[in-house]
């Protein structure tokens, strides 16, 4: 087998767990002159006001009288696939996840295939395995309320991508409806 599948599989997970927009594709060219397409340049951040506070990495632990929701994410998939992510966006008024702000936000995976989830400001969840992911499975993760009870019907599912294996054995983009996600919230504390 070789590594090249399992390099393979690193590589779509990078890609679809954590990587932004492709832009439009191509060539990497301007196609008129052919000259290289600049790199996009990151908006300015304005510095904060008086009345503001600059975003903190560091996650706030859940404040005294506060409660927590558990949040399980059921995923299943009516295709075998090698690799998924799953953005998720609910209100930043109402809480956050366990961990937001930093790399290390605490959800956990029920199965063995690799996981990586990060929030800052929607949650993204990440799973690969090199021979297809073991599916059904529950991401579950903890939500620190600050604004009422969070409800299901908080959370916005708003992009699902996937990874198939294509006739060569290499991971390439595959149909994102053939992966169903749902979120059942409970009472943690």
């Amino acid at each position: 087998m070789g590594f090249r599948p399992l390099i393979s599989v690193a590589l779509a997970l990078a890609a679809l767990a954590f990587g932004g927009g492709c832009g439009s594709g191509g060539s990497g060219s301007d196609g008129a002159s052919g000259n290289p397409t600049p790199a996009p340049t990151a908006p300015r951040t304005p510095a904060p006001t008086a009345t503001e506070r600059p975003p903190s990495s560091t996650p706030t632990p859940t404040p005294a009288g506060s409660s927590a929701a558990r949040v399980a994410f059921d995923l299943s998939a009516s295709a075998t696939i090698i690799a998924a992510r799953v953005d998720v966006a609910y209100d930043r008024a109402r809480g956050s996840f366990a961990g937001s702000g930093s790399s290390d936000t605490t959800c956990m995976l029920g199965s063995s295939d690799m996981f990586a989830s990060n929030d800052d400001g929607v949650l993204r969840l990440g799973l690969v395995s090199a021979h297809g992911l073991a599916l059904p499975a529950v991401i579950t993760c903890t939500f620190d309320e600050t604004a009422g009870p969070l409800a299901a019907s908080d959370l916005t599912i708003t992009s699902t991508t996937v990874a198939i294996l294509d006739p060569n054995g290499i991971p390439v983009a595959g149909n994102p409806g053939v992966l169903a996600v749902t979120a059942t919230v409970t009472r943690a504390r």
